[in-house]
């Protein structure tokens, strides 16, 4: 049976385009949205064939209390052309900007209508990283993909970008918490690879699984599935956490797909207490999938593992009662293994 993972929007206006199929290659723009009205987004963007030649992850030192990003000259060049945007769109503002090694993510913020598309605006940016590279003197100082030269690295984008349309109250502050927050996040990827690593063909109970986290959690021999009703009072929501808190203080790892906002609530609270977790997810990995930021922290102590299926879908799936009814399934059968 055909699965249909768009919104009735998206659903809508696909159907008012059948030239086009629903894949997350065309679908990489929300082409129901108007990307010249004032809006606030994130944006997106590697360098080609995810070369790190933007600059070089350090450690922390007397300067800086966290993991950052040493930059290159193209580094420095992406920088300026970045924050020079509105010279020459003065309709866009820059809020933020992160640059890693291999890509950069920077918020933009659309304060008036563009006179044409916003990606008229990202390839215009594009353009102008390569022009001030081609007016720099000098070599690339430092960076993880080439050593010291005479002659600077050419710069090559991946075509397009990715851009996520800031819709709600919080989003911002979130963002940027998570733009801040990157190099650290990378700096422990590396230094614990084999937690931030999808673990393929996982077998339970005859079916088989993909996984990312620590994979040891599942063999622990107490584990405790943890299902909230979504009408339970915010009272009601209070008596689950404390129980549930309490097994797993007594040495219990929970179980959730984390579908209600009580389920969330347990599991998020465990996490910052740091007990282990098993979040079981609707949707499959894709090849760069990572952990959102509230789950890295325990991923890095070893203390969350993600069950996921082996089929990834391009879309996310609504989850119906019968997909809800599966997963605590799958959570019941995980906490009897």
């Amino acid at each position: 049976m055909k699965h249909n993972y768009l919104t009735p929007a998206q659903d809508k206006w696909l159907k008012q385009h059948p030239e086009l199929t629903a894949t997350s290659s065309m679908l990489r723009r929300s082409p129901w949205h108007d990307y010249c009205e004032p809006c606030i987004y994130m944006i997106t963007l590697v360098i080609e064939g995810r070369k790190p030649i933007l600059g070089t992850l350090s450690d922390c030192d007397e300067s800086h209390s966290k993991p950052w990003v040493k930059l290159s000259q193209l580094g420095e060049a992406v920088k300026e052309a970045w924050h020079e945007l509105g010279k020459f769109h003065p309709q866009v503002r820059s809020l933020s900007l992160c640059i890693m090694p291999d890509h950069i993510h920077g918020i933009l913020y659309v304060t008036e209508r563009l006179p044409r598309h916003l990606g008229h605006v990202i390839n215009g940016f594009k353009q102008g990283c390569r022009e001030r590279i081609k007016n720099r003197q000098g070599g690339v100082e430092y960076s993880e993909a080439a050593p010291r030269t005479t002659q600077l690295t050419p710069l090559q984008w991946q075509r397009g970008y990715h851009d996520r349309i800031l819709t709600r109250k919080g989003q911002l502050a979130t963002l940027y918490q998570y733009i801040d927050d990157n190099p650290r996040r990378l700096w422990f990827k590396r230094h614990h690879r084999e937690y931030f690593t999808i673990l393929k063909g996982i077998e339970i109970d005859d079916s088989y699984y993909n996984a990312m986290g620590n994979i040891e959690i599942l063999k622990h021999p107490f584990k405790s599935v943890v299902q909230c009703s979504r009408s339970l009072t915010e009272t009601q929501v209070e008596d689950e956490c404390l129980r549930h808190l309490a097994e797993a203080a007594a040495g219990s790892v929970l179980v959730s797909p984390c579908i209600s906002a009580g389920e969330k609530a347990v599991m998020a609270m465990a996490m910052q207490l740091g007990y282990p977790i098993i979040v079981l997810l609707n949707n499959g990995f894709d090849p760069l999938s990572k952990p959102s930021q509230r789950f890295v922290d325990a991923c890095y102590t070893g203390n969350a593992l993600f069950v996921a299926p082996v089929e990834r879908h391009p879309q996310s799936e609504k989850l119906s009662r019968n997909k809800c009814l599966q997963l605590n399934e799958l959570a019941k059968v995980i906490a009897s293994m």
